[in-house]
């Protein structure tokens, strides 16, 4: 693996600005001196990540990651120290110059690296003569040059091994051919996933490509469009198509319009209308909500207009409403799709009918296919219902959707209630959130250390100046807070960035920061700080007491003599029973 210079890395570090590299993946709001959000990390409708800018590191107190800004992008992006570095070089203009020419052969970064190949690849074929048909098509949907190339969109010819052939002379490990989804395998080898298809490139929220969405060119494949499988680096439900271009239109308004298709994506865009992402024609998914929960408040579902697309969207709405979103479905014409109804409309009408949405309620009794007028209609549309207020958590919101649906299909409350009571005990929570900080600092001399480190972290002056010649790092036996305690020890400045840098393993590094965070607001006094360095004294002095009192007993027991033994217990006590005075010398110390 390359290595970069310490001071490539030092320069990196300072110049980057943590708030400026996190505000791009997580929607932050200022809290006192922090800013806090939803953890890009794990599933949560409370915000609990925070980003301290003024320590230049990140901690989420529900899941427990935390780092400093290089180890953000290598846990967001999947990639190692290196490429993190690379990647914040390039972004802060920093040039960097190896020391090593070794290309990183990490599996992340050679995925990225494949991807970005194939776009430039296919984006070619789209220009040459070999792409003149998908160019035409292209251009007969309406999407102007500039949309073509501001998405990078390509197109795949009719041979079973271009892209192979291009990647070949990178010579990719074939373990990243096999993973990438580029490619598929039969007896006969490997060769390209798309053939003859419009490709338009994944992006995640850092720009990186991950995957493909590819719409039939031949007209004889059962498949219109074909999406790449998942992948270490792309996972369908997580990745909303759009979302790296737009998030900042969406974070301004604080809402969002959800699409199904690329087409309908690019088409919105190219009209004006920004502020929206599509799913790639998969379902939207929690995981999905999770991502637009960072950004908007509110979302405009304008799916398609057969009885596909208002399924899908209904099931949308609820998933919607489940995360916190707050939903209104588009009513589209039948059979019509939003690529085609902007372009017959224009964008003034389209936004109209967007704006004049309704609720996920009303559109679900609208087009259940239900006669209201039959109680057994009512009674299996209330059961469909109750099916998705179940997975509601929020109570209020929960409360006032069963007062509505109970005014609408004429249905009293408490068997709404019942219906969702039954539903609720037939569901299963398949998933568990576990803190990976279960490290629980449990015994008098472990919270001394803790104590201490929060104070080192602090700077607290008044009580550092007199009493830090006295805190003696060799007696911090946690592994983690001795090598805090010696570093801030040494520190001439806080840097709490470049002392996370020093933590290599994930989870240590996740509690170094929890402890960073939790010392902004910890005040101690001059006596506890006393006290704890007197814990940590006496903490070696108790334990070989205890030793040399179980030795003493084995000796008795067997009738030896243990003399010697027992003077040393007594010379142990008589020290332990002297800390009682440095005590004191130490508190006469204040200022």
């Amino acid at each position: 693996m390359a290595l970069i210079p310490q001071e490539t890395i030092d320069q990196i570090r300072d110049t980057a600005d943590i708030l400026d590299i996190v505000s791009d993946y997580v929607d932050l709001k200022r809290r006192g001196r922090n800013f806090f959000g939803l953890c890009p990390f794990h599933v949560e409708k409370t915000p609990s990540f925070s980003v301290a800018p003024e320590k230049q590191i990140f901690h989420c107190f529900g899941c427990g990651r935390g780092g400093n800004i290089i180890s953000f992008i290598m846990e967001y992006e999947k990639i190692e120290f290196v490429d993190a570095v690379r990647q914040l070089g390039k972004r802060y203009g920093v040039q960097i110059k190896s020391e090593q020419g070794d290309r990183s052969n990490k599996l992340f970064t050679h995925l990225y690296d494949i991807h970005e190949l194939a776009v430039e690849h296919y984006h070619t074929i789209l220009y040459s003569d070999e792409g003149a048909k998908a160019l035409e098509y292209l251009s007969k949907r309406g999407f102007s040059e500039e949309t073509v190339k501001k998405f990078r969109l390509g197109c795949s010819g009719d041979e079973w091994d271009s892209l192979l052939k291009k990647v070949k002379g990178a010579n990719f490990p074939a373990e990243v051919l096999d993973k990438s989804g580029l490619f598929a395998k039969s007896s006969k080898g490997r060769f390209d996933r798309f053939r003859n298809r419009i490709l338009f490139p994944i992006v995640n929220l850092s720009g990186r490509t991950v995957a493909f969405g590819g719409r039939d060119l031949s007209g004889e494949s059962d498949a219109k469009y074909l999406n790449s499988p998942e992948t270490p680096i792309y996972n369908k439900s997580n990745i909303l198509f759009g979302l790296e271009a737009t998030r900042d239109f969406i974070r301004k308004e604080r809402s969002i319009v959800i699409l199904e298709g690329y087409t309908d994506f690019l088409q919105l865009f190219q009209q004006g209308i920004t502020n929206l992402v599509a799913t790639s024609g998969t379902a939207l998914t929690d995981g999905h909500v999770n991502q637009i929960r960072r950004f908007a408040d509110s979302a405009h579902l304008a799916y398609d207009g057969d009885d596909a697309g208002r399924k899908a969207a209904i099931r949308a709405g609820y998933t919607l409403t489940r995360g916190g979103v707050t939903p209104s479905l588009v009513e589209l014409p039948d059979e019509a799709d939003p690529d085609s109804w902007i372009r017959e409309i224009g964008k003034e009408a389209f936004e109209k009918a967007i704006y004049e949405g309704t609720d996920v309620l009303d559109f679900h009794i609208k087009h259940s296919g239900y006669d209201l007028n039959k109680p057994a209609d009512r009674s299996n549309l209330a059961q469909d219902i109750a099916v998705e207020l179940a997975g509601i958590k929020d109570p209020i919101i929960q409360q006032h959707t069963i007062r509505r649906v109970s005014n609408l299909l004429t249905v009293e409350d408490n068997v709404l209630i019942n219906m969702i009571k039954r539903r609720s005990r037939r569901q299963r929570d398949q998933t568990s959130q576990s803190d990976v900080n279960s490290t629980y600092f449990s015994s008098p001399a472990d919270k001394a250390q803790l104590e201490l480190i929060r104070l080192l972290a602090l700077g607290d002056e008044t009580i550092l100046t007199p009493l830090k010649e006295h805190i003696s790092t060799d007696r911090f036996k946690h592994p983690i807070l001795r090598k805090l305690a010696d570093q801030l020890m040494i520190a001439e400045k806080e840097n709490f960035s470049q002392l996370l840098e020093k933590f290599e393993e994930t989870e240590h590094r996740n509690l170094a920061s929890k402890i960073l965070f939790e010392a902004e607001n910890h005040t101690t006094t001059f006596q506890a700080t006393v006290d704890c360095i007197i814990t940590l004294e006496k903490a070696p002095l108790k334990e070989q007491i205890s030793e040399h009192r179980i030795k003493l007993r084995e000796l008795e027991q067997k009738g030896d003599d243990a003399s010697h033994i027992l003077t040393e217990v007594i010379s142990l006590q008589s020290e332990l029973n002297s800390l009682k005075n440095r005590r004191d010398e130490l508190l006469n110390l204040e200022p």
